[in-house]
């Protein structure tokens, strides 16, 4: 594969982001050298099957022909690979960026152990929570088990089981929507697993990623629409009772007006104050205080 040809496949690769990058080991040796030459290390930051962005304590120039021995030492990972720096950009006052393509790829194998140890998140794009109950079933097993979405991204999803599964295989199909309702059946390949209750799964086309975002956003747009039916509902009502509140409070004025022309020790009178009284407390808005604002018969007679 020429430099031209493994540049354009290098782009085609999906990257990801290396979640630990302290867990990783990069040791650069350029090939060939005119002259002595540093051993550069550092870390790296993100890979595909075909480059590595590494975060090195020395910058080699542009087009320099180097050897990347990448080791993640507590999952056992050692690999040895000639490449080419691509790229270099200044990270900060001792260490640079670079970006390497490799002459042969990484293997599967490799990679699929960094994301089952939570080292490489293999999902590409941002991640959306959610909390989206779902029905799982693997492909090889009949049983049906309530799972929860914790979060999505273009890449795939996170998936959490409500109780401990046995793993029969490496592909689950997830089933949005409760039994009257049904979502969409979206079929998934897990990539990674923390436990027997924690999966990490990837879509199997971007087409399954949409299909997940419009049921997700329909459901969420059905809630927001519920809560301001709820809000204008709750509003609605406590302006009734607010009206319900003045014209009670005009009508006792009335009445007081009347009151007032009988004289103060009456009997009667007294009877008519009990029984406005008894009225504006049963119409008194809940947040109503004793204060200014408080409709006192008593006062308003005085």
């Amino acid at each position: 594969m020429n430099d031209e040809e493994t540049i354009q496949f290098a782009r085609h690769e999906p990257r990801f982001i290396v979640r630990k990058p302290v867990a990783t080991v990069a040791r650069v040796a350029i090939r060939n050298p005119d002259h002595e030459s540093p051993l550069m290390s550092g870390t790296v930051v993100d890979l595909s099957s075909t480059g590595m962005r590494l975060a090195l304590d020395y910058a080699p120039a542009q087009g320099t022909e180097v050897t990347i021995h990448f080791c993640v030492p507590e999952i056992g990972v050692d690999l040895m690979r000639d490449g080419i720096v691509r790229w270099t950009q200044f990270k900060d006052c001792d260490s640079w960026w670079v970006g390497c393509s490799l002459d042969s790829a990484l293997p599967q194998s490799s990679l699929e152990e960094m994301a089952n140890k939570e080292i490489l998140d293999r999902r590409d794009g941002a991640r959306l929570p959610t909390a989206c109950q779902v029905t799982a079933k693997w492909e090889l097993s009949t049983k049906l088990v309530g799972a929860t979405i914790v979060d999505y991204s273009v890449g795939g999803c996170s998936v959490t089981t409500k109780e401990p599964v046995d793993q029969t295989c490496d592909r689950m199909m997830l089933q949005f929507g409760a039994e009257d309702e049904a979502g969409p059946c979206i079929p998934v390949h897990i990539v990674w697993n923390h436990g027997d209750s924690k999966f990490g799964c990837e879509f199997a086309s971007i087409s399954d990623y949409f299909r997940v975002r419009r049921y997700l956003e329909s459901e969420s747009q059905a809630q927001e629409r519920v809560q301001r039916t709820r809000r204008r509902r709750d509003s609605s009502q406590s302006n009734s009772k607010g009206m319900v509140w003045v014209a009670a409070s005009l009508l006792v004025s009335l009445f007081v007006s009347g009151v007032n022309l009988i004289g103060h020790e009456s009997e009667l009178r007294h009877q008519i104050e009990n029984g406005i009284q008894t009225i504006v407390d049963n119409v008194r808005p809940h947040n109503a205080t004793e204060d200014a604002e408080t409709l006192n018969v008593n006062d308003w007679a005085r």
